[in-house]
């Protein structure tokens, strides 16, 4: 029984997909990843300006809320980061909240990279996000 031209491409697509998923690496190793470094990051939320720092390597990273009240269990230390998905010009993260303190919510966030060298991101509430690099 032959098997579809079609269904073998779309067999190949979610492999390839599954793979950048799996080692989000993957996607970069012609070059170094264009997200690592350390970030400034802004935004305005319920209560008001907000700002955090961004320090990602090629393995993850670390998100710290610079304005969060000192004894607020969920963002007033590091908190880990992990990857989602890696491209040369976009990544998806997730801002590990949960692992500070049960009742911790996870946070989203999605950075892109604009040919100019410009990032923007938006955040899983849908807050706008300013990026800056810092190094």
């Amino acid at each position: 029984m032959a098997i579809p031209l079609a269904r073998i491409a779309a067999a190949a697509a979610s492999a390839s997909c599954l793979a950048l998923l799996a080692l989000p690496g993957a996607s970069w190793a012609e070059g170094k990843n264009p997200f690592v470094g350390q970030w400034s990051v802004g935004w305005t939320g319920s209560a008001g300006a907000q700002q955090a720092d961004l320090d990602l390597t090629d393995k993850g990273g670390y998100w710290k809320t610079l304005n969060a009240p000192k004894d607020d269990p969920c963002s007033s230390r590091e908190v880990p980061v992990r990857y989602d998905l890696v491209g040369s010009q976009e990544i998806s993260l997730t801002v590990l909240f949960s692992v500070m303190q049960q009742g911790c919510k996870d946070s989203k966030v999605n950075l892109v990279r604009y040919a100019d060298g410009r990032v923007s991101g938006l955040a899983s509430g849908g807050q706008a996000l300013a990026v800056q690099r810092k190094n």
